[in-house]
Formats: C-alpha cells, structure tokens, sequence
C-alpha cells in the first residue's frame, strides 16, 4: 500500500507541471515588414530595427525590453514573432529618408508594416 501512494503523488505532480506550464505560456503575435521605395520597387540592404519598451509606472521611467535588427536583401519580407505589446519599427537604407511605425502585437495576430522609405537628397549618387 505504501508503494501506490507515491505513485499516485506523481501522476499528479506531473499533470499539474504540464498544465501549470502550459497556463505560464503567453500566446505570441507577429509582425511581417515590407520594405520597399518611393518607386514601389522592394528595397534591399534596408536595416529593420524592432524595439520593446516597457511602459512607465509611477515614478519609473520606461525602459527597452527587447530589441532585433537585421539587413532586408532583396524581396524578402521580415517576420519576426513577438510576444503582445507595444512596439517601435525603425526601417533605414542609404540615400533613403528614414520609416518608423509604432505597433501593437496582439496575441494570435500578425500586424503588417508597410515601410516605404523615400529617396532622399544623395539618392541621384546611387540609383
């Protein structure tokens, strides 16, 4: 009898590990980023910067949470799965004038950004 007791204990140790670990997930979201240009044209070298702030609170100061950049190449699209909140995109290439959106990911969404970076004053130099 001794040895069904414990057995038992740890059927329901382990339930409780899977469901509490399950409940402690958070549902993520999405963003998908399309760069291109003025032209309409997908913009490629173009830098896609992501970044979290956590929201002020009293008398603190907000403060960044997370952040991820990568260089766009040619038609590709940036996907990056995020956990729900506020974000700030930045979008940048050479000789283009500057993109930034601020987001909100919800859980189970993807939000689409369309960054269109304009030609700016040296863009006659390299296109």
């Amino acid at each position: 009898m001794n040895l069904y007791l414990p057995k038992i204990s740890l059927l329901t140790f382990l339930v409780c590990s899977v469901t509490l670990g399950q409940s402690l997930q958070r549902e993520m979201g999405s963003v998908d980023v399309k760069v291109s240009n003025e032209a309409d044209m997908p913009q490629r070298g173009a830098l896609v910067r992501i970044e979290h702030w956590t929201l002020p609170t009293g008398y603190r100061r907000s403060e960044l949470q997370s952040h991820q950049a990568k260089y766009v190449e040619s038609t590709e699209l940036y996907t990056a799965e995020l956990e729900p909140g506020v974000y700030d995109i930045f979008v940048s290439g050479y000789g283009l004038l500057p993109f930034c959106q601020r987001i909100e990911i919800k859980a189970g969404t993807t939000t689409i950004v369309n960054a269109r970076l304009r030609f700016g004053p040296e863009t006659h130099l390299i296109y």
